[in-house]
C-alpha cells in the first residue's frame, strides 16, 4: 500500500497523460479509511498497553525489592582484624 504523496505523484507522472483520474479518487479515499481503521484499532489496545505496562512496572519493583532486602540481609564480610568464624572449616563442611 502506497502511502507517500510523492510516490503518486511519480506514479502518475510516469502515467500516460490521457489517463483517467478516477481511481485516483477511489485509492486515496481507501488509504484515508485504511488510517482511520488504524487509528481506532491504536486506541482500542491502549488499555491493554497500560495494563502490560503495568505489569512490567510491578514485577520490576518487586524483583528490585527482592533484591535490596536480599543486600541488606547479606552477612558483612569479614574485615582484615575480625574473627571470620562463619568462614571456619567445621562450618563449611556442615553440609557434607
Amino acid at each position: 500500500m502506497k502511502t507517500d504523496l510523492d510516490t503518486w505523484m511519480a506514479d502518475l507522472a510516469s502515467q500516460p497523460a490521457d489517463r483517467s483520474l478516477g481511481d485516483l479518487d477511489a485509492e486515496i479515499r481507501r488509504d484515508i479509511s485504511n488510517r482511520r481503521w488504524q487509528g481506532r484499532a491504536i486506541r482500542a489496545m491502549a488499555p491493554a498497553r497500560v495494563v502490560a505496562l503495568s505489569v512490567a512496572v510491578a514485577i520490576g519493583a518487586f524483583a528490585g525489592g527482592a533484591m535490596a532486602i536480599t543486600s541488606v540481609r547479606a552477612q558483612p564480610l569479614a574485615d582484615a582484624f575480625s574473627v571470620g568464624s562463619s568462614l571456619a572449616p567445621s562450618t563449611l563442611l556442615e553440609g557434607i
